[in-house]
């Protein structure tokens, strides 16, 4: 079974439905026959994940790539498997694990940390931690310090740390736990919420690691309260959300500006405010912009300006000489919308820069896929010609 795109998309989907435990109950028997399946492509397999709150009796999940688990249906059969003496399973296949702590928050406690420790050889990679477990609150039984301890020794040398969906006193307290993270690259803090605001002129001595440099705020949490988290970071990639128009714009443009020449990625997600505002004029190490969830439905709040003239007002500012991609994630209700959109300012903006390094300008729309790529190639003919337009 010779492996392709295709094919490697098919398996996943495999992997994230037919063998997720999570959805239905469904015989081992049945997870065999579906392995048994893709066996003989080993290339195809290494390329799936499993999704799993109960760990699956096989002894071939070792030749998967990632693999999925709620903690607490890590049991000792998987360490067994491992790590029996005679075991013909080899860590060094799985690339990743990702374990969600979510679902067992109400559970958790730092004696249930210790089934950690056997794991620590397979070098985990990605974790995400309900962040409700590090309320410094009294009426909680949690033990603060003692979880930051566990937590420090068990997983120092994670790369990637979640903390979305929860509640922290202060930044602060943010800023402490991540500090037990200092192998940490990547860090996402998706809708969260701080219950006290803590202005940076009253901030303790806490920062984020020193090698984190890729930043995922697309949701929910106070802007004062990231410009306070974010200060003295050597950030190299962002990613901001659901900033709209009035006093937030401020906060945003010195956050931006906050990371100086270091910003070599930004994403914006569901922006919309004043064009005046300057955001990119000193990021002149930029490679990439992402402008995602750019909504065409009239009734959408705030929708002040055409989004593609609000794009290239952004573009109009960027001083990098070494931008590489542009991607564009449009949502039209029709594709008349699409049509309407203002190409003539986008192609103004992209004619004005001198984007020699510039290989792909991509669009991701949800339908009308070929319709909309002979529609940018007719608006945009330079690029199109040198054929680095893409619609997903």
């Amino acid at each position: 079974m010779p492996v392709n795109s295709e094919l490697q998309w098919e398996t996943q989907q495999i992997s994230y439905n037919a063998l997720d435990s999570t959805r239905v109950n469904i015989p081992s028997e049945v997870y065999d026959v579906i392995i048994d399946h893709l066996h003989d492509d080993l290339n195809a397999l290494l390329e799936c994940s499993i999704v799993c709150r109960a760990w699956l009796p096989t002894t071939r999940l070792h030749l998967f790539r990632e693999i999925r688990f709620n903690a607490l249906a890590l049991p000792a059969s998987f360490s067994a498997m491992l790590y029996s003496p005679g075991s013909t399973v080899s860590p060094s296949h799985i690339k990743k694990i990702t374990i969600n702590l979510w679902e067992c928050r109400d559970q958790l406690n730092k004696e249930e940390f210790l089934w950690a420790s056997s794991i620590t050889s397979l070098r985990l990679h990605d974790i995400r931690f309900s962040s409700e477990l590090w309320e410094d609150s009294s009426d909680t039984d949690y033990d603060y310090a003692s979880q930051i301890e566990a937590l420090k020794h068990i997983f120092s040398h994670i790369k990637c740390l979640n903390l979305s969906d929860g509640y922290f006193n202060t930044p602060s307290l943010l800023l402490e736990l991540t500090e037990s993270f200092p192998s940490v690259h990547n860090l996402t803090l998706r809708q969260l919420y701080f219950d006290a605001i803590e202005w940076p002129g009253h901030a303790g001595p806490h920062r984020l690691p020193t090698g984190l440099h890729t930043l995922d705020v697309s949701s929910g949490i106070r802007l004062y309260d990231l410009e306070h988290i974010i200060r003295d970071s050597p950030l190299r990639s962002i990613r901001l959300g659901r900033v709209v128009g009035g006093s937030s714009c401020n906060y945003v443009a010195n956050i931006i500006r906050s990371f100086g020449t270091n910003l070599e990625h930004i994403s914006l997600e569901d922006f919309n405010y004043p064009n005046q505002v300057s955001l990119l004029s000193q990021s002149v190490k930029l490679r990439s912009i992402h402008i995602m969830n750019l909504q065409l439905d009239e009734r959408v709040e705030y929708r002040w300006v055409n989004p593609l003239k609000w794009a290239s007002t952004l573009l109009d500012q960027v001083t990098s000489t070494c931008m590489e991609e542009l991607l564009f994630e449009i949502i039209p209700a029709r594709f008349e919308e699409m049509e309407g959109l203002d190409w003539d300012s986008l192609a103004s903006a992209l004619e004005k820069k001198p984007y020699r390094t510039l290989n792909r300008i991509q669009f991701n729309v949800p339908h009308w896929k070929l319709k909309t790529y002979c529609l940018i190639a007719e608006r945009l003919p330079q690029w199109a010609s040198q054929n680095i337009i893409k619609v997903i």
